[in-house]
């Protein structure tokens, strides 16, 4: 499965694009269309190419980890706002710390909705925007899909 149009939709409004890299206020260097890692530096310049690529292979490494990790059946706009998610927090939080993966395991489906809220922090501290962000997670999530 992959990242569908919506939840792509979804992760580049809030990340932004920015050709220049910067520091997100919690000490990582961030570049393109949210992109992070040890290969942005301050003063890194990319292109829109550049962005794509960079987009294209941040959504392969979060969709591998997704592959691997939900193991009860999601349609694609739950896999959207699991993977728009696993992108803003990261693979590691997504993997060893998410709620939303846990209870998916679990099967609970309402409980991993309710529970994309509950990450509006980042070291603790309430990230103004992040609410509102993850309340458009969990409408995609819990958008159906029609065939």
């Amino acid at each position: 499965m992959q990242i569908n149009a919506a939840g792509q939709a979804l992760i580049k409004k809030w990340e932004g694009l920015r050709f220049v890299a910067y520091d997100d206020g919690f000490g990582r260097y961030t570049i393109g269309w949210g992109h992070t890692g040890p290969d942005v530096i301050e003063g890194l310049k990319i292109d829109q190419a550049k962005a794509e690529q960079l987009f294209a292979d941040d959504l392969c490494r979060i969709e591998n980890v997704l592959d691997h990790t939900l193991s009860v059946p999601v349609n694609e706009n739950q896999y959207s706002a699991c993977g728009a998610l696993a992108f803003n927090i990261g693979v590691g939080a997504w993997q060893y710390r998410c709620s939303i993966a846990s209870r998916l395991k679990m099967g609970d489906l309402i409980g991993a909705a309710e529970t994309f809220e509950k990450w509006d922090t980042v070291n603790g501290i309430p990230v103004r925007g992040l609410l509102a962000r993850r309340k458009e997670e969990r409408a995609l999530f819990e958008t159906p899909v029609t065939p």
